[in-house]
């Protein structure tokens, strides 16, 4: 991934022209001769390992003027991408492959979002419309500098291999691996330890998780209280049905 945290010289110039760059690793490829054996492989550790999330999770775009950030594919202002968080408005969308800059103009020094979408919405349609319009105008844009990318694990010495290396190995740190060492010491059926880490590395199948996947679901409401999105922390911790669940369990 050097190449995409400016790194990687005439190398990272071929592979952006060729594959398209960090982007063209989650598009499903097809047989085609002219594809490289080790991209082709590298496309698919990167989906059937999760290396994808597990790299999307420790970067994200500084979002500046706007100009290389799509709107919809990349992950600028959640964690994860809009089109599959917002499955259903992203199949309306008029400008599917649209950059930020494309999808609204300065008002007075103020930036003002301007969405195309295909129809007009239905009822149900209209709230996930009001979360994405909410999500995105919490998002600072600053029109003096270009978008880059941040490597969360150290934002101010930037992406290394070491650091990537010990993310896919699952090595985050000697405080995690006490609390992991714990976990499985606990008297406790194996299924309530593997309960446990999917919750610890938000690998629970939430409706959340399940649309980054590109696994489309109706709505990311929860299903229980029909109030938040159903994310990993919603289900476990915040969501009020669920609560009275975990109550009836501890008497």
């Amino acid at each position: 991934m050097a190449f995409e945290f400016g790194q990687g010289g005439l190398w990272r110039e071929v592979i952006d022209s060729k594959y398209g760059g960090w982007r063209g690793l989650k598009e499903q490829q097809t047989n085609n001769s002219k594809v490289s054996l080790w991209w082709n492989d590298l496309t698919k550790v990167w989906r059937s390992e999760e290396w994808g999330g597990k790299f999307e999770d420790c970067w994200k775009w500084e979002v500046g003027n706007r100009r290389n950030v799509s709107f919809w594919s990349d992950s600028w202002v959640i964690s994860g991408d809009l089109k599959s968080r917002f499955s259903r408005l992203f199949s309306l969308s008029e400008s599917k492959e649209a950059n930020l800059c494309d999808c609204g103009i300065w008002v007075n020094g103020v930036w003002e979002w301007k969405l195309r979408w295909r129809r007009i919405f239905f009822t149900w349609e209209e709230e996930q419309a009001r979360q994405l319009l909410e999500k995105i105008s919490n998002k600072r844009l600053k029109l003096e500098i270009g978008d880059r990318w941040v490597w969360k694990d150290s934002e101010t010495e930037g992406y290394s291999v070491k650091s990537a290396y010990e993310i896919l190995r699952g090595e985050r740190g000697e405080e995690d691996s006490r609390l992991y060492k714990f976990i499985w010491k606990i008297k406790a059926l194996p299924s309530a330890h593997v309960t446990t880490w999917r919750v610890i590395e938000n690998r629970v199948a939430s409706k959340v998780n399940l649309e980054r996947r590109g696994i489309g679901v109706e709505s990311n409401i929860c299903i229980f209280c029909r109030t938040s999105e159903e994310s990993t922390e919603h289900l476990c911790f915040g969501c009020r049905v669920v609560w009275l669940v975990w109550n009836l369990c501890y008497d």
